[in-house]
C-alpha cells in the first residue's frame, strides 16, 4: 500500500520533475495529482471493490471526483490543502455509511472532527496554507462524497 505512492515519488524526483516533497510549486504538484488521478480510475473501474463492498466504491469514486477538482483547481493556479480534502472526505464518508446503516459512531466522527482541526492548525502553523486554502480543501473532500453518496454522480 505504501510501496506504489513512494516509488512514484522516487521516480519524480529522480526524473526531476519535483523538487521538495514539501514545498511544491503549483506546477509540481500537477504531476502526483494527476497521477493520483489515474489511480484511483484504475481502482474504481478495474477493482474488485464495487462487486464486494458497494459503500467504499462510493468513497473511491468521491475520492476520484475530489482529485479531478483539485487538479482543475491546481491547473487553474490556486492550491487546495490535500490533507484537508482527504480528511474531510474520510469524515463526510463515516459520517453517510453511519447514517445510511443506522451505526452508532459517535466517538469515531468526534475523534476524525478533532483530526480535521489538527490537520487545518498543522497546516496553518506551518504556513502551508491559508485559512481561505483550508476551507477549499474541506469543500472538495466533503462535497464529492455527499453528491456520490446520495446522487450516484
Amino acid at each position: 500500500m505504501v510501496v506504489l505512492p513512494l516509488l512514484f515519488y522516487a521516480i519524480l524526483r529522480t526524473t526531476k520533475a519535483i523538487h521538495s516533497f514539501t514545498e511544491a510549486s503549483l506546477q509540481e504538484r500537477k504531476k502526483p495529482i494527476f497521477i493520483q488521478l489515474v489511480l484511483f480510475y484504475a481502482l474504481v473501474n478495474f477493482g474488485i471493490v464495487k462487486q464486494t463492498f458497494p459503500e467504499l466504491h462510493l468513497f473511491f469514486i468521491g475520492g476520484f471526483v475530489s482529485t479531478f477538482l483539485v487538479l482543475a483547481v491546481t491547473t487553474f493556479g490556486y492550491k487546495a490543502s490535500l490533507h484537508m480534502i482527504g480528511i474531510a472526505s474520510l469524515f463526510q464518508f463515516v459520517l453517510m455509511f453511519s447514517s445510511y446503516f443506522n451505526l452508532d459512531t459517535t466517538y469515531t466522527v468526534a475523534f476524525l472532527m478533532i483530526c480535521m482541526g489538527c490537520v487545518a492548525s498543522s497546516r496553518l502553523y506551518l504556513k502551508s496554507h491559508t485559512p481561505l486554502e483550508l476551507i477549499v480543501g474541506m469543500l472538495i473532500g466533503i462535497v464529492p462524497q455527499y453528491l456520490v453518496w446520495f446522487y450516484r454522480i
